[in-house]
């Protein structure tokens, strides 16, 4: 096995391609339909409190309130996040999946 060989076993789960949401004045999700994870860094409060976020789970059909644990990459698999559906001043959000994305996508 080479240097760097990553098993399926091993990619499972794995965050392999990641960016910065900077802007949801209209809806945030991954080119091609892909889930992706949330890293949620609280900017000033640092409470640790969960943090809701108004998005679309992938095998769900409409959107809702969901909580993320703040400074962790979080369980639910987010097919979108809804427009304003965190409040990015309060916030840095960074989303992470296990495929290729597209650079452009904000």
């Amino acid at each position: 096995m080479g240097k760097g060989y990553v098993s399926p076993e091993m990619f499972a789960g794995r965050i392999s391609a990641k960016g910065k949401v900077i802007d949801l004045t209209s809806a945030f999700k991954v080119s091609g339909g892909v889930p992706f994870a949330l890293f949620i860094i609280e900017k000033a409060d640092k409470s640790n409190d969960p943090v809701l976020v108004n998005c679309t789970l992938y095998q769900g059909d409409s959107a809702g309130d969901c909580p993320f644990t703040p400074n962790c990459w979080d369980v639910p698999a987010v097919k979108e996040i809804s427009a304003n559906g965190i409040d990015l001043t309060l916030y840095d959000v960074y989303y992470g999946t296990g495929a290729d994305i597209v650079e452009d996508d904000q």
